[in-house]
């Protein structure tokens, strides 16, 4: 089987995945209702949601640019491409495998190592999901949620004590990789690690002594050139301007996806929500889609929205509405721009290298 048929491939079973979490999460929602509750959104607000989301990627990319700058320093232009692709890539195909796609691009367009590359993405990701955690813990003590509330949506429970269980499983999993983290960042310990795995042709190869040795030891120097790469990625970490600057950057990308969510509110002329409670009801669309993924990460996100939205007392349809309007409003721009960027840096997004075209 070619490589663009199993990529073909990938993305049936997604789509088929996403229908199949569409119509759990819309079982019980009267689809005519739902209809008239999108019929009624004002454009002027989808306008304003829609800035407002294509904000958030122009500050992942300010963002990106000072985690990128101890590796290589970039243009704006050779940064925000990438990171369109990336979040392209992720809405069209399953397993967020747009992550690969930053560090090719790099790889093909400024000769950064893959390695190297992909370790600034991850860090990214712990920039994200620290601020995330920071804010859902400041936004929970800051809205009223009735301890005894509990919501049923297709066969589902959710209640204060459900959330703070996401969260404190959410943490658990932040301070393993933290662990992680400072592990590769010391010398001794990635010295370790390439030795353990120099260790694999010894146990899986047959041969001659010499020939496993060779192959151990290149085993060895691979091992170690990819840790030492990977720490490079996070060398970041060091500059504490930068560390600020990643933090305050990270807090602005959520500001402007709860900016977009409330915009977009203020569009529905059933949904009354403020400023805080549209925070609350991103972050848990947010804890929703960090399960594994189908593209788009439809029927995740629209239980999450639909979910958090209820705690504040929205109803069911217009809840799906607005959560099914923001998704669509965010997503779409995303993949129309993602596929410019791909058009301008001339990569082919079905080829699972990246190639350029000549």
């Amino acid at each position: 089987m070619t490589r663009r048929r199993k990529i073909i491939l990938s993305l049936a079973a997604g789509i088929v995945f996403s229908a199949a979490a569409l119509r759990v999460s819309f079982a019980n929602v009267p689809m005519g209702d739902l209809a008239a509750a999108l019929s009624s959104v004002d454009p002027l607000w989808v306008a304003v949601s829609i800035v407002l989301g294509y904000a958030s990627y122009i500050a992942r990319t300010l963002r990106w640019l000072v985690i990128l700058r101890p590796v290589k320093k970039v243009p704006f232009l050779h940064a925000y491409h990438p990171v369109m692709i990336t979040f392209m890539m992720n809405s069209i195909f399953p397993g967020r495998i747009g992550e690969l796609a930053r560090p090719a691009v790099l790889f093909k367009r400024d000769g950064v190592e893959f390695s190297k590359t992909l370790a600034t993405v991850a860090l990214e990701r712990v920039f994200d999901f620290f601020s995330l955690i920071a804010l859902f813990v400041v936004i929970m003590g800051s809205v009223s949620i009735d301890p005894g509330i509990s919501i049923d949506f297709n066969g589902y429970t959710l209640d204060r004590a459900a959330l703070f269980g996401i969260k404190d499983k959410a943490v658990k999993s932040g301070v393993v990789f933290l662990v992680c983290l400072a592990v590769l960042l010391t010398p001794w310990a990635r010295r370790a690690i390439a030795r353990v795995v120099s260790w694999i042709p010894h146990a899986f190869f047959m041969g001659h002594h010499t020939r496993r040795a060779a192959m151990a030891e290149r085993f060895r120097a691979r091992a170690e050139t990819i840790l030492d790469n990977v720490a490079h990625g996070f060398s970041s970490l060091r500059r504490p301007s930068a560390v600020l600057s990643s933090v305050v950057l990270s807090f602005m990308v959520w500001g402007f996806v709860f900016l977009a969510l409330y915009a977009l509110s203020l569009g529905f002329p059933s949904v009354s929500i403020d400023l805080v409670e549209a925070g609350a009801v991103t972050i848990m669309i947010c804890f929703f889609i960090m399960l594994p993924s189908v593209p788009g990460f439809w029927g995740l996100w629209e239980a999450g929205g639909i979910y958090g939205l209820m705690l504040f007392g929205v109803g069911k349809v217009d809840a799906a509405g607005l959560t099914v309007a923001f998704h669509v409003f965010q997503i779409v721009p995303v993949i129309v721009l993602g596929l410019v960027s791909a058009w301008v840096t001339g990569i082919d997004i079905l080829r699972s290298g990246f190639e350029s075209r000549p």
